[in-house]
């Protein structure tokens, strides 16, 4: 079984998702990996991708959203940790992936982490994601937008990491997945997130995990970062599915009696 399959969710961001796969060509980590692209919505750019070996992409007619083409993604998979990511991510070393595996490995009861990320698109660079504290009602990003001094290179139990990058163990995800209260919210879903079309899955998975007995951890220590070009593959029309996906995932919390904004 490998340890790892990353998702990795493309929608006509076929130069991006280049890099991605670029990126984990250069800087493969040493755990057994694979990497599966969903190309939503796929046009003949899939074939001009550079493909590296343990790389398969599935061209998807219509747009599935992020969420249902991760479930799809991680459905197609068997190993023993579930890695989601944006085709605006890269990575930049060989040690994050390892670092986030060797630490759930060590920690079983941890479901989800997420590795420090930022952005490079504009000097100087600036954190777009180092955890999310406060409570399930009063959620907070820690360090968004700062500008990157040496801060956040920790480990820290928190309220949620974001979905542009995020490892989970496949236990949790099953666990999520077949509970009774998901099943009759999400009776069609293939995986463990909600599938709003955008906006939320990453943030219900989070929530989920002390319900199911799994906490959530930021752990950016080590080597474990990556870049994410905050919000460039959502595009105009993203926002407006905010609305609808808001009054879904609270629906879920409801039934499931997890506190939440």
């Amino acid at each position: 079984m490998l340890d790892i399959s990353m998702v990795v969710v493309n929608y006509h961001t076929y130069p991006m998702i280049d890099r991605f796969l670029s990126s984990y060509d250069q800087y493969r980590p040493t755990a057994s990996s694979e990497v599966v692209v969903i190309d939503n919505e796929s046009t003949d750019q899939v074939h001009s991708l550079s493909l590296p070996d343990s790389v398969t992409v599935l061209p998807v007619k219509a747009n599935l959203g992020y969420a249902k083409a991760c479930n799809l993604g991680a459905s197609l998979t068997e190993s023993r940790y579930i890695g989601l990511f944006n085709s605006d991510t890269y990575f930049v070393n060989d040690a994050c992936i390892d670092r986030c595996i060797s630490f759930m490995d060590s920690n079983p009861d941890v479901g989800v982490v997420g590795p420090l990320q930022y952005s490079r698109a504009k000097a100087p660079r600036k954190f777009t994601a180092a955890g999310i504290i406060g409570t399930h009602a009063k959620p907070k990003h820690r360090g968004w937008s700062k500008t990157d001094r040496g801060e956040y290179r920790d480990v820290l139990e928190v309220v949620m990491v974001i979905g542009s990058a995020m490892i989970i163990r496949r236990e949790a995800w099953n666990a999520i997945m077949n509970d009774p209260v998901f099943r009759k919210h999400w009776p069609n879903a293939k995986g463990a997130m909600p599938e709003h079309f955008l906006y939320y899955e990453d943030t219900a998975v989070c929530y989920a995990m002390p319900k199911f007995g799994y906490k959530v951890f930021h752990v950016g220590d080590q080597g474990a970062e990556m870049v994410h070009e905050w919000h460039r593959t959502i595009g105009q029309t993203g926002h407006n599915h905010l609305k609808l996906s808001r009054l879904l995932f609270r629906e879920l919390m409801d039934d499931w009696g997890i506190e939440h904004d």
